[in-house]
This record gives structure tokens, sequence and C-alpha cells, in this order.
């Protein structure tokens, strides 16, 4: 069974914390290495909506995640922030919204109540561990 579900990211729109100065592209990262922008928010900020299929894995505990936008192993799953340079191949930097920490349970009562996970990615860091706290909206 394959289901869609929604997902909102937000962030401040603070420059990457390499900021080298070049150029660059910011939004969510495809598989594909592509950028899609998000949309300025009045107070400020930038609000990225996408969606995502959710259907059993491997584990049939755990929901996984796939789509354009799921990246990492099925166990693993997580969206890409990206600050892609224009001029030269690569990134400047990269940050990690993972998905594993969403139940079974959440993923029901957003599509029951027809809800988002949303999580606020400012402040965070290149390489930071720590679990992203979706929130139904």
């Amino acid at each position: 069974m394959a289901d869609q579900v929604r997902f909102r990211l937000l962030h401040d729109n603070a420059p990457p914390v390499h900021d080298t100065g070049e150029p660059y592209l910011f939004g969510l990262q495809t598989t594909k290495q592509e950028i899609i922008p998000g949309q300025e928010l009045a107070g400020g900020g930038m609000a990225f909506d996408f969606e995502l299929t959710v259907k059993s894995g491997r584990d049939p505990e755990q929901p996984a995640f796939y789509g354009p936008l799921a990246s990492g192993p099925v166990g693993d799953r997580f969206v890409y922030l990206a600050w892609k340079a224009t001029e030269r191949p690569g990134y400047i930097n990269r940050l990690k919204a993972r998905l594993q920490a969403i139940t079974w349970d959440q993923v029901r009562d957003a599509q029951l109540l027809n809800k988002v996970f949303e999580a606020s990615m400012a402040g965070r860091m290149p390489h930071d561990t720590q679990p992203i706290p979706w929130r139904l909206v």
C-alpha cells in the first residue's frame, strides 16, 4: 500500500554556514541534483512544501518514504535543503531533514486530518545529527 504525505520545511533564509561569497541556488535537492526553490513567507524566511510517497518497507513498523526528494537508504531517509554553487560543481552546504522519527500513527493522523508534517531547519548546522522535531499542522 502506498500513499502520499505532505510536508513543509521552514528555514530562516540565512546564507550557508560556510558562505564563500559565491552565487548559489537554495532549496530542496532532488535525487537528480536539481534544486527546487521555496516560497518566501510574509514575515521572513522560506517555506518548502512537498509530498512523499509512504509505504511499508523492510521494517513493517516503520514507514518508508519514497520520491524524487527522498535521499538515503530506506531505513534512514532524509530530505536535503541545499545551497548549490552555480559557477562550479557541488554544494556549499546541505542540511538533512531526517524522516525516521515519523511513525505510522502520525502518518495516518496526517492523512485522516488532512494535515502537513512541518519542521523548522532554522539554525541547523551541516552534519547535525539531532532528530528533526516534525509536527502536524
